[in-house]
């Protein structure tokens, strides 16, 4: 490979020299010559060097198509997810400017296919089920975090959800809300966040979202959050201690007990008619009668079968015990007015 060696020099001469054009073309020669060769971790560390430093000239296009061969470079090589590369990850999406000056009136951040080929780089070379479907939790934390601090906070929400810092997430939200930015009350704000972290199979994730986000929006109260301006906050407690259970009519319990809370805002039917299809079986609500009363009606007698009920996970065994549990027995049967406590299982993230 003494023609790649020279190639190699060549590009460090042109640097040197502030030709740019001709860096970027030798990094594309030996992009090809050494992914055709499987030399992988030569490639990626000449990748790294080379979109680094025209990041740091401002030559932000020919960056942008480095920083896509890296992506490429990972994904081609099947290296694992480790600190080293997820540091390298970090320069560059901090380094990349969201748009080229060409495209300033883009609605599209530039980086998005850079951060996708990377989550699918780290799917590809995960080990558990929930990273293989979702990616590396600390890949999204890395970018959650940079995009938050640029303001891009619609991007940086949805890496947030499938992080593994469910109090960098409730500060997040708490930060927007308090902004002013969010035309909804606390309570709602929350629940909605609650609703699509539960629908992400991220129960036990929810659970701590939701604690550290009351003890900071709300923090004259505690468990189970019953107050009379915030009554979603309490159903919110109830509904993710609900779903690892599996309970069809403590479900359906919990709904009609809140139904005119619920019914304050459009965007809650459609997540609560979701989690009862995937955790409770409930068949998809029909034409007719209401949004709750398709619902109540599916909660009663609409059941799918047992097989299309969300399956469990291994993960389950290793879930964290729920210190608020015995709490959630006694609410749950004063909610239900005399009916048996409910055997309590532990909080789980189905793919966690």
């Amino acid at each position: 490979m003494a023609q790649v060696s020279r190639l190699e020099k060549k590009l460090d001469t042109c640097f040197e020299n502030k030709e740019y054009y001709e860096a970027h073309q030798i990094c594309r020669t030996l992009f090809y010559r050494l992914t055709a060769s499987g030399k992988f971790d030569e490639l990626l560390v000449l990748l790294e060097k080379g979109c680094l430093t025209l990041i740091q000239v401002e030559q932000f296009g020919s960056a942008y198509d480095l920083s896509e061969a890296f992506a490429e470079t990972l994904l081609k090589s099947g290296v694992p997810v480790t600190e080293q590369r997820l540091i390298a990850i970090a320069k560059i999406v901090k380094g990349l400017p969201s748009q080229l000056d060409e495209n300033i009136e883009a609605e599209k951040d530039r980086r998005v296919k850079f951060i996708a080929a990377c989550v699918k780089w780290s799917q590809s070379v995960a080990v558990s089920p929930a990273h293989k479907a979702r990616g590396s939790p600390a890949l999204h934390g890395l970018f959650a975090r940079v995009l938050y601090s640029e303001g891009a906070v619609d991007m940086a929400r949805s890496h947030f959800m499938l992080s593994e810092s469910p109090e960098e997430y409730a500060t997040f939200l708490h930060d927007w809300f308090v902004r002013g930015e969010v035309e909804k009350t606390s309570d709602l704000w929350i629940t909605l966040a609650v609703f699509q972290l539960i629908c992400l199979r991220r129960v036990s994730f929810a659970v701590r979202v939701l604690s550290s986000y009351l003890s900071s929006s709300t923090p004259s109260l505690s468990p189970p959050y019953k107050t009379g301006d915030q009554p979603l906050a309490h159903f919110s407690w109830l509904l993710v201690r609900i779903v690892p259970t599996k309970n069809v009519h403590h479900y359906g319990a919990i709904i009609a007990k809140f139904q005119s809370s619920l019914g304050s805002d459009e965007t809650i039917m459609p997540y609560l008619d979701q989690i009862g299809q995937l955790y409770f079986g409930v068949a998809p609500k029909g034409p007719g009668g209401g949004m709750f009363g398709n619902l109540l009606k599916g909660l009663m007698g609409g059941q799918q079968e047992e097989k299309k009920k969300l399956p469990s996970s291994d993960d389950e065994r290793d879930a964290p015990t729920d210190p608020d549990a015995a709490l959630f027995q006694s609410e749950l049967a004063l909610l239900l007015r005399g009916d048996a406590p409910p055997a309590v299982a532990p909080m789980d993230d189905d793919l966690d």
